[in-house]
């Protein structure tokens, strides 16, 4: 069934609530949101792990206790699309999940990536037949002409295209240019758009948008429309929170700002949880990546059996990883400005996204897992990284520059 009403997605269980699952689905109950879509995989591998727990269960169990639907999401990057496929399908029936969204994104854009997106989705078509999925990709199809839209919606039973309108203040006209694109290129196929509950650098999105956003959704008579994410909407200065939970669907009305039952901490949206201190790996790489040194990157991991993953290429060892990072600071952002945006996670297996700004363009949200090797604790085993990097924003990439109105290519 394609999702209907409001939902959001939970990125690190671990960063909302200090990741209680009672606590956790209150929240979610307290809004009334019908789905939540849970981040179950990263690429070919499980996703939401700490401290040795799986804590996707917990979360399920209590979402669908309380009448809300649990959904997946797995990030891909097509360097081996059958078994990223087996590790969603593999996830979504662990869970009994009731969808999944497939979230694909800039290393889709490379030559021949088509083939790997048909590869992806066929293996995960015929894994799980009945169910529904929808996609998690660009908003604007004019402006990526070289990601495989198709390929991927051909499979899919709706579309979840990322309006965020970021560094702007016109999120129904974005969303209005959005449905209207994707209604030509795949006609009548549902679309269930997912906005802007979060902070960006300089610019965050505001209540005020927020409602126009959804008030636009129910006025183009969509089913339902969504947000990025849980734990960056609840603890937003503009508290961003409360004005989904207060938002009344079926009304587009803003209910009374009365304190919500069961004592989900609503009201504490300006106070992010309590947490340890900043973990040194975190500090020191983004110090590395600001320093555009490849050398100094490169000390960071284990010498022989370190792995660094993008794009679905792994670089094994010292000596490989070097000559990503030396491409990175030579051609992908060169003179590259650093920034970390969120990090969690615990115990030798950390999380961070980050942003960037370059000469040859700017990376609006980088995603990295690490994983710190047992052997050397302050050395990394195993990374992932995904990013793209958009060129041409001019203004709106500039997070010192006014924001303007109207649609930004992203």
């Amino acid at each position: 069934m394609i999702p209907k009403g409001k939902g959001i997605y939970l990125w690190q269980i671990i960063r909302v609530a200090e990741g209680d699952p009672v606590r956790i689905a209150k929240m979610a109950a307290n809004a009334n949101l019908t789905h939540v879509v849970i981040k179950v995989a990263d690429g070919k591998l499980p996703y939401n792990y700490y401290a040795g727990v799986d804590r996707v269960p917990g979360v399920v169990s209590e979402l669908r206790s309380r009448g809300i639907q649990p959904w997946g999401w797995q990030y891909i990057y097509g360097g081996d699309p059958v078994a990223e496929a087996k590790m969603a399908i593999q996830r979504v029936k662990q869970f009994s999940l009731d969808g999944f969204v497939v979230n694909a994104e800039g290393q889709f854009k490379a030559p021949g990536m088509a083939a790997a997106a048909k590869t992806y989705m066929k293996e995960l078509r015929k894994g799980l037949p009945n169910l529904t999925i929808g996609l998690s990709s660009y908003r604007y199809p004019s402006v990526h002409k070289d990601f495989p839209f198709k390929a991927f919606l051909d499979y899919c039973n709706f579309n979840m295209p990322q309006v965020y309108w970021l560094g702007a203040t016109n999120p129904g006209q974005q969303l209005v240019r959005c449905v209207t694109e994707f209604q030509s290129l795949m006609p009548g196929q549902p679309i269930v758009p997912t906005g802007s509950a979060f902070e960006w650098s300089d610019w965050t999105a505001t209540p005020a948008q927020l409602k126009e956003f959804l008030d636009k959704a129910r006025e183009l008579n969509l089913r339902g429309a969504n947000f990025w994410e849980m734990a960056a909407a609840k603890y937003a200065k503009k508290r961003l929170w409360r004005r989904i939970r207060l938002y009344n669907w079926e009304t587009g009305q803003i209910s009374s700002p009365q304190p919500p039952p069961d004592n989900d901490d609503d009201e504490d949206e300006d106070s992010p949880p309590e947490e340890t201190s900043q973990p040194k790996i975190i500090t020191r790489i983004i110090d590395a990546l600001n320093s555009g040194d490849a050398s100094k990157t490169t000390v960071l991991y284990e010498k022989n059996v370190s792995e660094l993953v993008y794009a679905g290429q792994v670089y094994k060892g010292r000596m490989n990883i070097f000559s990503y990072y030396y491409n990175l600071f030579k051609h992908t952002l060169p003179a590259g400005k650093f920034k970390l945006l969120t990090w969690g996670g615990s115990n030798g297996n950390f999380t961070l996204e980050w942003s960037a700004t370059s000469s040859n363009g700017n990376v609006q949200r980088g995603k990295d897992t690490i994983l710190m090797s047992s052997e050397n604790p302050n050395l990394i085993l195993r990374h992932t990284t995904a990013f793209s990097v958009a060129k041409g924003l001019g203004r709106a990439a500039n997070p010192k520059a006014a924001p303007e109105a109207g649609p930004i290519p992203v």
